[in-house]
């Protein structure tokens, strides 16, 4: 990534993308028209097939059962969405 419209490209914060819009076309990860990456549904299946098994093989638990929403068009948890994850027995 660019550091003129991502500061420190290389640390890890998916927050980046919830602030203001970086131009059109400044990050394109799979590429586009006829370079598009053939792997970008194989990419878009594995991620799928992580978050199934991810709901599946864990039992959750909210840390806080008491989260606070604040309101608007776009309602949001004020101090983010804490998850205890507990391996769940296989079930063979």
């Amino acid at each position: 990534m660019n550091p003129e419209y991502f500061p420190a490209p290389e640390e890890f914060d998916p927050t980046r993308f919830e602030k203001a819009t970086p131009p059109p076309y400044t990050n394109i990860p799979f590429g586009s028209g006829p370079r598009i990456c053939p792997g970008k549904d194989y990419a878009h299946l594995q991620i799928l097939s992580f978050m199934h098994h991810l709901v599946i093989r864990f039992k959750w638990e909210l840390v806080n059962p008491n989260c606070k929403i604040t309101g608007g068009m776009n309602p949001f948890l004020v101090d983010g969405l804490k998850v205890r994850l507990q391996a769940q027995p296989s079930q063979a």
